[in-house]
Parts: C-alpha cells; sequence; structure tokens
C-alpha cells in the first residue's frame, strides 16, 4: 500500500507557501510605498526649489536694475510635470539707459522631473513690449489665440534654443491693436549659448554649425493695414526665412550692439528667403550685413515667377511708370528661363541692397531706411 500525495505532490499549495507569497506581497507593498513615499518628497522639494530659485532670479534682476515682476509664483503637476504658473509676468531689460519691457499674460512653463534643461510654454492672450520711456518708439501689442513653445537651456544656465508658434495673431499698439494680422507664425531660434550643448545636431540646426546664432520663420497668412495700400495687395500668402548669424553680437543697447557687430565683419548667411505675395512668387539666398548708416547692405540670388504681373500691380499703384514697366518686362524677358515642367518663365536675378537702395539686377524699386531701435531725443 502506498502513501497518499502530499498537498504540494498534488500541485496544490500548502500553508508555508501561503505565507512566503503574503511575506512577498508585503515587501513589495513596502518598496511601492517607500518608492511612491521617495518621490512624493522629490516632487514637493523640487517644486519648492523651482519655485524659490525662480522668486530669487527676479529678486536678483530688480537688484541689478531690471524690471521684473512675476505676480503670484505658483507650481503644480504632481506627480509627472512641474507646472511653474505665473500669473502676471512683466519682464524689462534696461540697457543703456533704455530699458524695453515686456507684459504677459498668464504663463505657465512645464518642466519634467527628469529633465530640467527641457521646457514647453504656454501664454495664450496679450502680449505687450515697449520702452519704458515716453519718446521712444510705441509700444507694441501681440494678441494671439494660441502662443506656445519649447526650449532648451545649455549647460550654464543660459537659453540655447527657443521654438515659438504663434497661432491668429494680432499685431498693432495700444491705439489700433489689430492693425496687423497672421493666421500663424512659427519660429525656431539657436542662441549662442547652444554650442555648450551635448547634442551635435542641436548645436548646429538651423542653420549652420559656424553660426554664432540662427533662425527658422515662417508666417503665413499675413494681412497688411489697409493703408500700407500694399503694391501687390494686403495679403502676403506665405513668408519664409532660414538665416544664420555670423560673429558675436555684444550685450549692449541695440543700436550699439548692431554697430559693433558690423565693425567687427559680422554677416547675415540667408539660406533660404521664399515669398509669396500675390503674383510674386519668390526664392532666394545670399548675405547682408549693415552699412556705415546702419542701412541693410547685401546680395542675393533670386528665382522670381510672376514677374510681368508683378510689374503691372507696380504700375497701377504708381510706384512704377508704365513705360519704364514695359521696358522691364521686355529686358527680363530676354533673360528668362523656360523650364519644362511648368511652362512659366522665370527669371533668376541678382537682388541688391546697397546705398539705400533696393534694386532687382540694374532695377532700383525703393528705398531702405536706416534700422534704429531708438527714436533720436529732441534736444
Amino acid at each position: 500500500m502506498t502513501d497518499s500525495p502530499s498537498p504540494r505532490q498534488r500541485g496544490t499549495l500548502g500553508f508555508q507557501d501561503f505565507a512566503a507569497m503574503r511575506r512577498l506581497a508585503l515587501a513589495l507593498l513596502v518598496v511601492i510605498l517607500l518608492a511612491c513615499g521617495g518621490w512624493t518628497g522629490y516632487w514637493f522639494h523640487g517644486a519648492g526649489q523651482l519655485r524659490e530659485g525662480v522668486l530669487a532670479w527676479a529678486e536678483a534682476r530688480r537688484t541689478a536694475g531690471d524690471a521684473v515682476a512675476l505676480g503670484e509664483v505658483s507650481v503644480t503637476g504632481f506627480p509627472l510635470r512641474f507646472d511653474l504658473a505665473l500669473a502676471a509676468p512683466t519682464v524689462g531689460t534696461r540697457k543703456d539707459g533704455e530699458p524695453l519691457i515686456w507684459q504677459g499674460p498668464p504663463t505657465t512653463v512645464t518642466f519634467r522631473p527628469w529633465s530640467f534643461d527641457r521646457f514647453t510654454f504656454e501664454a495664450d492672450g496679450r502680449h505687450r513690449i515697449a520702452h519704458a520711456e515716453p519718446d521712444l518708439p510705441t509700444p507694441i501689442l501681440i494678441e494671439a489665440a494660441g502662443v506656445s513653445g519649447a526650449g532648451r537651456i545649455a549647460p550654464d544656465g543660459r537659453l540655447a534654443i527657443l521654438g515659438l508658434d504663434f497661432d491668429t495673431v494680432q499685431l498693432g499698439t495700444d491705439a489700433r491693436p489689430d492693425t496687423v494680422r497672421m493666421e500663424r507664425a512659427e519660429a525656431l531660434i539657436r542662441l549662442p549659448a547652444a554650442a555648450g550643448l551635448a547634442d551635435e545636431r542641436a548645436r548646429s540646426e538651423p542653420g549652420d554649425a559656424q553660426d554664432s546664432a540662427a533662425l527658422r520663420v515662417e508666417i503665413s497668412g499675413l494681412d497688411l493695414p489697409d493703408e500700407a495700400e500694399g503694391p501687390l495687395g494686403n495679403k502676403v500668402d506665405l513668408i519664409t526665412l532660414l538665416g544664420g548669424v555670423r560673429g558675436a553680437i555684444p550685450n549692449d543697447a541695440p543700436d550699439v550692439a548692431l554697430a559693433a557687430w558690423r565693425d567687427s565683419g559680422g554677416t547675415i548667411e540667408i539660406y533660404d528667403l521664399k515669398l509669396a505675395w500675390g503674383p510674386l512668387h519668390m526664392s532666394a539666398t545670399g548675405t547682408a550685413t549693415l552699412d556705415e548708416e546702419m542701412r541693410p547692405l547685401g546680395a542675393l540670388t533670386a528665382e522670381i515667377r510672376g514677374y510681368t504681373q508683378t510689374l503691372d500691380a507696380l504700375v497701377a499703384v504708381g510706384t512704377m511708370e508704365r513705360r519704364t514697366a514695359e521696358v522691364a518686362k521686355f529686358l527680363l524677358g530676354m533673360m528668362a528661363e523656360w523650364p519644362d515642367d511648368t511652362g512659366k518663365p522665370i527669371l533668376i536675378m541678382p537682388l541688391s541692397a546697397q546705398d539705400g537702395i533696393f534694386s532687382v539686377g540694374p532695377i532700383s524699386l525703393f528705398r531702405l531706411p536706416p534700422l534704429r531701435w531708438s527714436r533720436p531725443r529732441s534736444e
């Protein structure tokens, strides 16, 4: 007669097995509770440090003479985000006695607990950019249904990359807040601090690795004000720009900094400029800088489509005489190329800005004003 099998031998769990499983479950529960407690402590400590750090930065800037106010500052987003909320941000820098002030709507800046060198933000509403002195240029108002973006911070704490995204934008002044409208605007800015990033791609895009800074911009659906009387209509369908800055721009008042940058051989490399405005479709590349009177100075090569309709539009608004336009059509038609794919002529022409005149080939189109940030003061 054989012995009957034990519960373990029959494939069932005995008392000791249940006890071992309970001890394992309790151990796992303790580990989970400790991890949750540790993460909770880390999050609240990090949130406090973030808030105090922002307040300390604001106080330091005020001590240095800048205009900085944040309104109520709070941090939420537990457990996977730090959402830094600024109720009424105002940031102003004072350079050479000309303070520039930005006043924004309630703004939220979001960090991830494991990546404080990257952030996103949202700031829907009205933005006001102005000088603090009344005799300087009129304040600019920017109001958008959606304002968002993202950025990266270099190891030395400086801003390295900033992306901006505007949706349904109005630009104007206090008296006329809707002077210019845009359906959408996007920008990606690479600042000099990006040279300190470990990511090779981030150090060179947008633009070229030799650029000290770079910019990519796209504006679509730009409506000009009625009084602008744009020669090609008041609707610009598309403007895109990919460019880089060669040479360091000093940390000084804008007019002083630009002059020093120019004098040191600074240039702007235009890798790709596109414009779709009425009948005119143009793409161009080239190099530009500033002349001694702070006017644009440069040379580009452009591919132009729709040039005959563009000349007709210039005649219609009185910018060009009809006889001059007819001569220009004839001369440009002699130089145009006729690609097989579209059947429409493409004009490959040099564009130049020199001595305050913008020209297409041998044809002078309009004058270029000096780039002055501040308005000359009366004695």
